[in-house]
C-alpha cells in the first residue's frame, strides 16, 4: 500500500524515533524508501530501491540526519514502475520559484488525462506523473497568498483522486506541509507540544505509542507550518470510494 510519514515542526527537530518505526513498517512496504529534509530552504532527499527495514544507509540516515522542521518519508511497496531508485519517493521539482517535496500512496487512474507541462519523469510511476500535473497546475495559477496556494492543491488533490484513482499524499515546501487523505486505507494525525515548541506529525498508520494519534476521515485536507496545523477542510462530496 505504501505508507507516509511527515513532519512539521516550529524549530529545526530530529525525527530518529518515529523514522525507527516508521522504516519497520517496510516489511509489509519492501520495495524502496525515501526521506527528505530542509537545511536553509533547501531539500536534501536520500532514497534508495531497498527495503528500508534491511537497508544499512536507512539505519545510518536515522541515526545521522540533520534537525529539520520539515520531513517528508515515504516506504514503497509498487503497484506501477519497477524497484528502482528514480521510482523510490518523495520526488523533487519545481514550481512557482519553490522547490517542492511530494509523496504519494495508491495508485492514479487514467493517466493521459494529467497535464504534464514541461516535466520530464525519470522514472515509471503513476506517483510522479501525478505530481508533475500538480506542479503544472502550480505553474499556471501562480499562488499571490497561502489561501490560493492551499486552494489549488486542494482542488488538484480532488481532481487526481476522481474515479477509480487512490490518492493519498505529502507536499511541502520546506515551510508548508499539505497531507490529503481521499479514503484510501488510512492516515493519522498527532498534534503535540514539547519543550522545543509544537510539532504535527502526519502518517498512514501510528508511528509512536503517545496519545493522541486521530485518524482522519476520508477528504481530509491538512496543511501545517510551524508544528502548527493552519488549514483543515473535512470531507466533500467528491469521495467516491470506500477506501478499501
Amino acid at each position: 500500500m505504501c505508507e507516509l510519514l511527515g513532519v512539521s515542526a516550529a524549530r529545526p527537530v530530529r525525527i530518529q524515533g518515529y523514522f525507527d518505526e516508521f522504516r519497520a513498517h517496510a516489511v509489509d512496504n519492501p520495495d524502496g524508501w525515501g526521506i527528505a529534509w530542509w537545511e536553509a530552504d533547501v531539500p536534501t532527499v536520500v532514497k534508495e530501491e531497498l527495503a528500508a527495514n534491511v537497508s544499512e544507509l536507512a539505519a545510518r540516515t536515522g541515526a545521522e540526519h540533520p534537525a529539520s522542521s520539515t520531513f517528508v518519508v515515504h516506504v514503497r511497496a509498487a503497484s506501477v514502475g519497477a524497484l528502482t531508485v528514480d521510482n523510490a519517493h518523495p520526488f523533487v521539482g519545481p514550481a512557482s520559484e519553490r522547490t517542492w517535496v511530494f509523496a504519494h500512496n495508491g495508485t492514479v487512474e487514467d493517466l493521459a488525462r494529467l497535464d504534464l507541462g514541461h516535466h520530464v519523469a525519470a522514472g515509471e510511476t503513476d506517483s510522479e506523473q501525478a505530481f508533475h500535473h500538480l506542479l503544472t497546475r502550480l505553474e499556471r495559477s501562480p499562488a499571490a497568498t497561502d489561501d490560493d496556494l492551499a486552494a489549488e492543491v486542494l482542488a488538484t488533490a480532488r481532481e487526481l483522486s476522481e474515479g477509480e484513482s487512490r490518492v493519498n499524499f505529502l507536499l511541502s515546501d520546506g515551510t508548508a506541509l499539505f497531507a490529503y487523505h481521499d479514503g484510501h486505507k488510512t492516515m493519522h494525525l498527532l498534534e503535540r507540544d514539547t519543550p522545543e515548541g509544537p510539532v504535527v506529525v502526519v502518517a498512514s498508520l501510528p508511528v509512536s505509542e503517545e496519545p493522541g494519534w486521530a485518524a482522519l476521515a476520508p477528504g481530509t485536507f491538512v496543511e501545517a507550518r510551524g508544528g502548527v496545523v493552519v488549514r483543515r477542510v473535512d470531507p466533500g462530496p467528491w469521495i467516491r470510494h470506500d477506501g478499501a
